[in-house]
């Protein structure tokens, strides 16, 4: 098992733990994004990245995953989100935010900070 499906398996975890119903999909060519999480009848979306440094290269996000996000924000929803594991740590992103992004850093002011997983 690779890192990545390592960072899923924990992210699934942490949200399980907050009371969400997780379901993580299949590996699959265009897959909308990793994990499913629904609490109070209400439907995130989670996109799981790994990264070495403290710096995520945009261009890791797949176009499916992209146009997945625009299309389910498109509906009126807005809990899609991007998870990145750093090497300082966790932090989520909405997708809206950094849509125009060619980079994150995880010294940004941008996204929120997990503090414990």
């Amino acid at each position: 098992m690779n890192i990545g499906n390592l960072f899923e398996k924990k992210w699934a975890n942490f949200l399980f733990n907050a009371g969400f119903w997780v379901y993580i999909l299949p590996i699959s060519t265009g897959q909308p994004c990793d994990i499913l999480g629904i609490r109070n009848n209400i439907a995130y979306l989670y996109e799981c990245k790994h990264c070495e440094k403290d710096i995520f290269n945009c261009n890791r996000i797949e176009p499916n995953q992209r146009t997945s996000a625009e299309f389910y924000r498109n509906l009126g929803n807005t809990n899609y989100y991007l998870v990145v594991q750093y090497k300082s740590g966790i932090k989520l992103y909405h997708f809206r935010d950094i849509e125009t992004k060619k980079t994150l850093n995880f010294k940004d002011n941008l996204g929120e900070f997990v503090k414990k997983i």
